[in-house]
């Protein structure tokens, strides 16, 4: 949350690397993360920030 909020930088130096690998299930993502959104104001487990 602190990267998305700006409170911290990506990279602690210039010799860090971030690796991301995509197995190609953005279906998949899709239909969770839009049933975690739907959910989440309603459960209290949600925390809403400004972007």
């Amino acid at each position: 949350m602190e990267l998305v909020t700006n409170q911290m930088t990506d990279h602690e130096n210039t010799e860090e690397i971030v690796f991301f690998k995509s197995v190609g299930a953005a279906y998949d993502d899709l239909a969770v993360s839009h049933g975690v959104y739907k959910t989440a104001p309603h459960s209290n487990a949600s925390t809403k920030i400004e972007m």
